[in-house]
């Protein structure tokens, strides 16, 4: 297996990226007979001694399992560079339905699977707290494979201005730039699963047509300028199948909120500036994660709650 070992590294040319995720991968093989596997499919097609780093990088990610490959993908979502606290791409594979209900928390097997592509060398650590990852990153070149695996089997599509098209049969888009030029796509024979603004220059929530567009909806992940706090139309009341809701440039929320009874992870302004949260909010009877600065209505309704309980 030494031996072996040396061969392989030797083929990576000297670049850390393909011996780093090269050992991840053989981390996960037993024995002499699938190292030796591994290595032949490497001199199989990498040809004339010469490194390809891009098919080192697909053979990690093809033995992932499913599973896996579902929540390596969804790093493709973000933009290059960009630091994913920890907490919120777990509950986002659990919104997506990537972790399985069963007798194990949903959170402990999330971050089993971070772990898993952790050790695999397919996402790094960006940052750890009390001995844990509390956010992360993945390098340019393993978020190019995840970006160029969502488009070949319609995972995933991320909105390109200068085209000003995206994909009808991905059930997920993502906006990195202009958002408001993306609305104005013809969006309504689509029935979009997750939708992920990131531009940092959407400044209003009032070109989104929740109800005739977006109500199929179980991600949305809203991040707008906080020059410019916007109101969050009653609308957003009618997305019942909602799980995961992050908004951020809003100063409150309507009482429709409470229609969200699907609602598991609630993200408001988790950047120091305070929300204010409507009573309703404690009707929603599945939520498993609220995160916001939030003023005295919930807290007194739970009072008010708990003194006529008794």
């Amino acid at each position: 297996m030494e031996r072996l070992a040396k061969d392989m590294v030797d083929r990576c040319g000297g670049l850390p990226l393909a011996i780093v995720v090269l050992s991840g991968l053989l981390s996960h093989k037993r024995g002499l007979e699938e190292w030796q596997r591994v290595k032949e499919n490497l001199w199989q097609n990498i040809k004339d001694d010469s490194i390809e780093l891009s098919y080192i990088l697909s053979l990690s990610y093809n033995n992932l399992s499913t599973a896996l490959k579902q929540c390596f993908l969804y790093f493709g979502i973000f933009p290059e560079d960009c630091v994913v606290r920890v907490d919120h791409i777990l509950w986002l594979w659990m919104a997506e339905g990537f972790v399985p209900t069963g007798k194990e928390i949903m959170e402990d097997v999330a971050e089993g699977f971070l772990n898993e592509v952790i050790r695999r060398s397919l996402i790094q650590v960006a940052r750890t707290f009390w001995e844990k990852v509390s956010k992360c990153r993945i390098h340019d070149l393993l978020h190019d494979l995840a970006v160029q695996k969502t488009l070949e089997i319609n995972f995933l599509d991320i909105y390109d201005p200068r085209k000003h098209s995206i994909s009808s049969l991905c059930l997920r888009h993502a906006i990195h730039s202009q958002g408001k030029r993306y609305l104005t796509l013809d969006l309504s024979n689509l029935k979009l699963r997750s939708l992920v603004f990131l531009d940092p220059d959407f400044l209003n929530m009032s070109p989104i047509k929740f109800r005739n567009v977006f109500q199929h909806l179980y991600v949305l992940y809203l991040e707008m300028h906080f020059g410019n706090m916007s109101i969050v139309p009653d609308a957003i009341g009618s997305l019942y199948h909602l799980k995961f809701l992050k908004l951020r440039g809003i100063y409150d929320l309507p009482s429709s909120i409470g229609n969200l009874k699907n609602l598991q992870t609630l993200l408001v302004n988790d950047y120091g500036y305070s929300c204010q949260l409507p009573r309703e909010t404690a009707d929603l009877i599945n939520l498993r994660h609220l995160v916001t600065l939030y003023s005295k209505p919930l807290e007194t309704y739970k009072q008010t709650h708990k003194s006529s309980s008794s």
